[in-house]
């Protein structure tokens, strides 16, 4: 039982939250266009990057997936409208196991880890 539809930026203003857009859509479109010799070399930069950065968001869907859990909130959290447009936004990243980062896909195996078998 998401709320995600019931809640709305103008009620983050009112609880004196402020949400802040940077840019529309996904920003890394761009990178994606450079040049195969650059991207080598970023990739090369950013891969001790990448796997920590797989790691946190591996630990981070397990404790969104606890949060959810009813030994918690039991409720979700974080909704379907908020994991797909991270899809294009973090797809370019390997997983430990080579494919492309899913979020979506980590989230639901966080969930069936906290599920009773």
């Amino acid at each position: 039982n998401c709320r995600c539809g019931a809640h709305t930026h103008d009620e983050d203003k009112t609880e004196g939250n402020v949400h802040v857009s940077h840019h529309k859509g996904t920003h890394r479109s761009n990178v994606r266009d450079l040049p195969e010799d650059i991207l080598s070399k970023v990739n090369e930069l950013t891969r001790i990057d990448v796997a920590i950065y797989n790691i946190a968001l591996r630990q981070f869907m397990e404790e969104i997936a606890w949060l959810e859990s009813k030994a918690a909130l039991g409720r979700r959290v974080l909704c379907d409208d908020v994991l797909k447009p991270l899809e294009p936004e973090l797809s370019y990243l390997p997983a430990a196991d080579g494919r492309e980062t899913n979020v979506t896909q980590l989230y639901l195996e966080a969930i069936g880890r906290r599920s009773p078998q």
